[in-house]
């Protein structure tokens, strides 16, 4: 059973600090990033989506702000396909 008290949105496990992170937190973080590469398909060079996620964040745009631009999802939409995911996984 989830503890619902412990779930936490898309734009907040992207917007989390590490230090003191809880572990159901920290579980969060990796799944998203999981549903996220998946979400960016395969494709090669500049065409890759997760590169471009990498190097957008790199040079200093937000994260929530880069998954809106290249992959065209924001919450609570975002929260609601990752979440739709968890629940195939299992």
């Amino acid at each position: 059973m989830i503890d619902q008290r412990r779930v936490v949105t898309a734009s907040s496990a992207m917007r989390q600090s590490l230090e003191a992170l809880a572990g159901a937190h920290y579980r969060q973080m990796w799944s998203l990033l999981a549903f996220v590469r998946q979400n960016c398909g395969t494709k090669k060079g500049p065409e890759n989506k997760f590169l471009r996620l990498l190097q957008a964040i790199a040079t200093g745009t937000d994260s929530v702000e880069a998954v809106k631009t290249i992959l065209n999802l924001s919450d609570p939409t975002l929260t609601e396909k990752w979440h739709a995911w968890i629940r195939e996984l299992k």
